[in-house]
Formats: C-alpha cells, structure tokens, sequence
C-alpha cells in the first residue's frame, strides 16, 4: 500500500525536476545568446579603433596596399614623429585645451548668472523672454554660420581665438534651461535660511576665514538646530 502511494510522489518528484532542468536550460541558452548578441555589438563599435591603431603602426603604402584588418609587420613610428614634430600636432592639441576650457569656464560662469536670474529674481516679462531665448535651440547651428562670419569679420576678429569665444562664451540656452531647473527645485526657504545665517553669524566670526563660518552656519540649518545668537 505504502509502495502505491509513494508512486504518485515519486512520479511528481522526477517531473518537476525534468521542469527545473527544462527551466534552467532554456535560461542558460537566454543568456548565452544575450552574451553573445553583446560581444557581436562589441566588435562591431572596437573594429573601427582596432583598424585606426593598425593604421597608425603602417607605412603609408602598406596603408594602401593591404587590407585593413592585417595587423603591422613591425612598429612603424615615422607617423607618430611627423605628426609631434612637423605636422604641428601640439599647437592643434594646445588650441583644442584653451579653447575648451575657456568655453567651459565662461558657460559655467555666465549661465548660472542666467539661471539664476529667470529663475529667482523678478522683472516683467521674464517668463516670456526665458521661452523666447529656449526657442534659438531650435535653429540649427549651420544657419547661424554666415550671420556669425559677418560679424565677427565686422569686428576684425577673424582668424584669432575672440572669434571662437564670443559667441558662445556668455551661456549657452541648454545650460540656463537645466540650471534653471536646478535652482528651482530649491526651496526659496533654504536660500533665505542661508543668507539670513551669512549675515547674523558672519561678525561672529571675524577673526576666521570665511569659509569656516559659511560651514558652520549651514551645519546648523542641516543639523536643524536653533542658533545660539539673536537678531
């Protein structure tokens, strides 16, 4: 009797088991494929920078006469030195450091101005004039191209770095949009709270740099706790 009831349980055991092993193999082939698809894209974005490195190891009439996935036959450096040495190859590198990071600097600069300005401060019309200067980010830059070489040509600033920064230098729409977002997420409470602190505590602090009272009135607005001076 005991034999006969325990079939049914066995019968059950095995087919679950044939289940999970089912399970489990359908999810190792779900992942095998997974990876799979994922080295295949790999390759397809590193062959480009694969051939580059190749190129640059080559003469340039091994360039030309072999395909391009042969790797070099030995470490042609003669490209590398003419680019260092003759092809100016550092004065292009040093225009690209200055010009980004003064880019960089004056839309960090001049845009949190900006933000701040449409997103704090009040003066008729700025909601509008805010929208009116986020719809310039739906002309293309190629339709600015003459009007900006005219004027830069007006001012006699062609062929020199002035005619690179002044246009965009002063702020860019994107920024002021997203830094405008920023700031508006900030209680106006907050902002109050921590000018309030700068000017009750700062005489406190005379004989301090101003960075460690600035810290210390903002650790109590943080730490929310009533200051110990009076207004």
């Amino acid at each position: 009797m005991s034999a006969t009831a325990d079939r049914p349980a066995a019968v059950t055991r095995r087919a679950g088991e044939r289940a999970r092993g089912v399970s489990t193999g359908g999810r190792s082939i779900r992942i095998g494929l997974l990876y799979l698809i994922l080295t295949v894209m790999a390759l397809v974005f590193m062959v480009p920078y694969i051939l580059t490195v190749f190129a640059a190891f080559k003469p340039i009439s091994q360039i030309f006469s072999e395909p391009a996935w042969i790797p070099p036959h030995s470490l042609f450096l003669s490209n590398f030195r003419y680019d260092f040495v003759s092809g100016n190859f550092l004065r292009y590198l040093g225009n690209t450091a200055l010009v980004t990071c003064a880019l960089t600097a004056g839309q960090v600069v001049f845009s949190i101005m900006g933000a701040y300005a449409f997103a704090r401060l009040s003066f008729p019309g700025r909601d509008k004039i805010f929208w009116l200067y986020l719809m310039t980010l739906m002309v293309p830059n190629a339709v600015t191209i003459i009007p900006l070489y005219a004027m830069m040509r007006e001012a006699h600033v062609l062929n020199t770095y002035w005619a690179i920064f002044l246009p965009y230098v002063l702020g860019a729409p994107y920024t002021i949009f997203l830094m405008r977002q920023f700031f508006r997420n900030i209680p106006q409470e907050v902002i109050d709270a921590t000018i309030r602190a700068y000017r009750v505590t700062a005489p406190q602090y005379g004989g301090k740099p101003a960075h460690e009272w600035h810290f210390d009135a903002l650790k109590r607005l943080l730490d929310k706790r009533e200051p110990d001076y009076k207004d």
